[in-house]
């Protein structure tokens, strides 16, 4: 369609100008189905179509082994039944308790070697 239309039309050039420069086609279709099977069996047939250049589908973006990880998920309900969302303190940060707290855990946050050799960690307030 772009072939037919005016080559000095501001669309035609920007449309070119994005053909040119984008790993993406401009032009796209979305189709929709009622269920993972539908879309597996529309996808394979998308694909053989010579005016198909790419095909996406929602089954690209669920992990492999969905179930299994569903039900882990499922089985940890229990476990994780009293933990809520974090909800920040509100106020100013205490550098000299923030300093304290870094000072507790520095040894997470160091290579090994450093560790061996007690580097000690200082906070500044600048």
């Amino acid at each position: 369609m772009l072939h037919l239309q005016s080559k000095t039309a501001e669309s035609v050039i920007w449309e070119r100008k994005l053909v040119e420069t984008s790993k993406r086609p401009s032009m796209y279709g979305a189709i929709f189905a009622s269920s993972l099977d539908e879309v597996s069996a529309k996808v394979a047939r998308l694909k053989f179509l010579p005016t198909v250049s790419e095909v996406q589908s929602i089954r690209d973006l669920i992990p492999e082994d969905q179930d299994e990880k569903l039900t882990l998920l499922r089985s940890m309900r229990p476990i994780l039944a009293g933990i809520g969302p974090l909800q920040p303190k509100s106020g100013p940060v205490s550098i000299s308790q923030l300093g304290e707290v870094l000072g507790r855990i520095h040894f997470k946050m160091l290579e090994s070697s450093q560790s061996q050799r007690g580097v000690p960690l200082s906070l500044e307030h600048r």
